[in-house]
């Protein structure tokens, strides 16, 4: 959920206002940056652009194919390429796209 407001104070208030009967909610307030999924938005301080790039959560295990798997090599590369593909997708910029391709590689 987002809150649009003022300041960082005004958007703690509304957050604080809401209360979900049973639910434990997390919240994060920024001007500056904000995760949402797997995906991490950021306003870069020096172009003032909207970027984003790959978030990992922290409870994320990073289950993949593993390589030493008996799958055939064609579907290996193909789970490769898809995971290059999103990668792709979730970086705003080359240089973040490419530090995500150097953590893939070393996960692989």
């Amino acid at each position: 959920m987002f809150v649009v407001a003022a300041n960082e104070a005004e958007a703690w208030q509304t957050i604080m206002e809401l209360q979900f009967p049973g639910i434990e909610l997390v919240w994060d307030c920024s001007e500056w940056h904000v995760l949402f999924l797997d995906l991490w938005l950021f306003i870069d301080l020096v172009t003032h652009w909207i970027e984003h790039r790959p978030y990992q959560k922290a409870m994320n295990n990073s289950e993949h194919l593993p390589w030493i798997s008996h799958h055939p090599l064609s579907i290996k590369r193909g789970t490769f390429i898809s995971e290059m593909s999103w990668l792709a997708i979730l970086s705003s910029q080359w240089d973040l796209y490419d530090e995500a391709l150097s953590a893939l590689g070393k996960l692989y």
